[in-house]
């Protein structure tokens, strides 16, 4: 009687665990470290000239300011000041634009601690896009260290943004300035022996690359380019389809890190 019970027990929980062995080797976790990437954006997105992160400009006393505790080194008081807002959680990046010197300079607060004095400072030139209007442009990218908080802690992460468009001395309209996001990141999904290239795109400027209207990628063709057939916003990527009916879960809660998948 002892015995037939024994086998009554044991053979049903074998087969239990066999399942779930062979769920297992049917299910993969996979994390996909990503990298920062600040050439040109994996695919030419068709967008207006005046897109970007707008920050409002105004003429400010840089000494005995709040916001700026240390100012570059140089003997003018009143500059152009703006605010730029980037990572998760929310932070705020003070900028300083002089055009009223022999150089059009900008200075980037690129750390966030007001301190601008050993700050890096880009060139500004006019354009000549816009005729009769103060337009200025940076030809280098400005850099921001952006931070992130991810499971709880702190990650750091250089962020590159052009500068296209910069407009002052208009009357009876706002001074501004865009910056549109130069970096993107990239990564590798192993899947079946194949590496598939991927990409994260910040579509709304705001330096995070998991915003619902954020883009993400796969080079599904192999072509190691990206096209904008291949892109899908990220309110749509939780669940997607690989390959033939490889269907996998990606999880963005750790971007600009990585992402993790499950398939």
């Amino acid at each position: 009687m002892t015995y037939r019970l024994h086998r009554k027990t044991v053979f049903p929980g074998l087969i239990i665990l066999l399942l779930c062995l062979t769920l297992n080797a049917q299910t993969g976790k996979q994390e996909v470290p990503l990298r920062p990437v600040s050439t040109d954006r994996p695919f030419r997105l068709k967008v207006k000239e005046e897109v970007g992160q707008r920050c409002d400009l105004q003429m400010t006393r840089v000494r005995g300011n709040s916001k700026i505790e240390k100012p570059p080194l140089i003997d003018v008081n009143v500059l152009y000041y703006a605010e730029a807002v980037f990572g998760n959680p929310a932070k705020t990046y003070g900028l300083l634009v002089d055009i009223e010197g022999e150089r059009k300079l900008i200075w980037v607060d690129a750390d966030g601690d007001r301190d601008f004095a050993e700050e890096t400072s880009y060139e500004l030139f006019k354009s000549d896009r816009y005729p009769g209007l103060n337009v200025y442009y940076s030809p280098m990218p400005l850099r921001f260290d952006v931070t992130y908080l991810i499971a709880g802690e702190e990650y750091t992460m250089p962020v590159y943004f052009d500068l296209p468009y910069l407009i002052v001395a208009r009357a009876g309209y706002h001074d501004f300035l865009l910056l549109k996001t130069r970096t993107w990141l990239a990564g590798n999904l192993y899947l079946e022996d194949e590496e598939i290239p991927i990409a994260l795109v910040d579509m709304d400027f705001n330096g995070c690359f998991d915003d619902p209207q954020d883009l993400f990628l796969m080079d599904m063709d192999y072509d190691l380019n990206f096209s904008s057939s291949e892109a899908v916003k990220i309110r749509n990527a939780a669940k997607l389809r690989f390959k033939r009916r490889t269907y996998g879960e990606i999880d963005f809660g750790s971007v600009p890190k990585k992402i993790i998948v499950t398939h």
